[in-house]
């Protein structure tokens, strides 16, 4: 089931939305779509943002101002929980107390294109909010099959990621800003490494691997999709910086550093190498969903960038 819209229907999307990751932003790009191919006017779409004023410029859409201290605003006629990771530990609590104040005031709630991970125990409050949804979608087979073992007994629907359906710009616009930093007449290799538990310090296995595989056949481009407001762990520049770095890279590459692409930007640039590294999920994605080859450098202790990779038919991962 899913909940169809009609123009004049206020709608609250709430999800990672305005923090600076261009894969929660590519999320809510392509939730944005979908809601409008439901019938629902953009003017009534609100997006609850840590960063309002970007989002409004970004997507040309009403924002509200994101704050966790406080209940949601119920003057909106449904609660549209849109896509990305939310769904572990640490976040539950949150998103169990958003989807059960609209449950309480008796208004729908769907919960579209969702990612899990380990859950420990939070998951009974999950499942309670979530066995009471009207709606209930998951990005992966993988997601749909947690969510069952944690005893969610409605039916889930398995559909692609929202950030899948954002179109990119001509493959001629990208490699005329690759061009510019890279040589284009190499193939390119891109890299996109969040320094959660890597940090600024790469074993020397992995050192070895990119000098003698990837440089005498491959141009290295840094692919910068996060620069978090709140959490330096999720910040791909800090780790970026400190491989070019280290493998004598860095100069020369600051304008480079300093682009900030749009979500449908970054997905062409991804798209545009030739193969992909990488610890982060989007640039997994979008280079799956292009046919590029892809290295999974997993460093999570669930493990659930390899679970994904399966699900996106990527069978190479690289163990930190």
């Amino acid at each position: 089931m899913v909940i169809k819209g009609t123009p004049r229907m206020r709608v609250l999307l709430i999800g990672a939305y305005g923090a600076g990751n261009l894969g929660d932003e590519a999320i809510l790009q392509g939730m944005l779509q979908i809601l409008e191919g439901r019938g629902i006017a953009k003017d009534e779409i609100a997006v609850y943002s840590w960063s309002p004023e970007e989002t409004r410029s970004l997507f040309d859409v009403p924002s509200i101002q994101r704050d966790d201290s406080k209940e949601l605003p119920e003057d909106y006629d449904m609660l549209f929980v849109g896509g990305g990771g939310i769904f572990y530990a640490a976040n539950v609590p949150l998103y169990f107390r958003r989807i059960f104040q609209y449950l309480m005031l008796r208004k729908p709630v769907e919960v579209y294109g969702v990612g899990t991970d380990e859950l420990y125990g939070t998951a009974p409050f999950l499942r309670e909010v979530l066995n009471k949804v009207d709606a209930l979608s998951v990005r992966t087979a993988w997601d749909k099959v947690h969510l069952e073992e944690i005893g969610i007994t409605r039916e889930i629907g398995v559909v692609d990621c929202p950030s899948l359906l954002i179109q990119t710009p001509p493959w001629e616009a990208v490699m005329d800003v690759l061009g510019k930093h890279f040589d284009a007449s190499r193939p390119l290799i891109g890299i996109c490494i969040k320094p959660w538990r890597i940090g600024e310090n790469f074993t020397h296995r992995f050192l070895s691997y990119i000098r003698n595989r990837v440089l005498p056949e491959y141009d290295l481009v840094p692919l910068i999709m996060c620069r978090h407001l709140f959490s330096p762990d999720e910040m791909d520049e800090v780790s970026l910086r400190a491989l070019f770095k280290e493998l004598d890279l860095l100069s020369g590459l600051e304008d480079w550093f300093s682009l900030r692409f749009t979500p449908s930007f970054m997905k062409g640039v991804v798209q545009s190498m030739d193969r992909v590294i990488t610890n982060r999920k989007h640039p997994m994605m979008f280079a799956a969903q292009k046919g590029r080859p892809v290295m999974v450098v997993e460093d999570t202790p669930t493990f659930i960038l390899s679970k994904y990779a399966r699900c996106y038919g990527v069978n190479h991962a690289w163990i930190w």
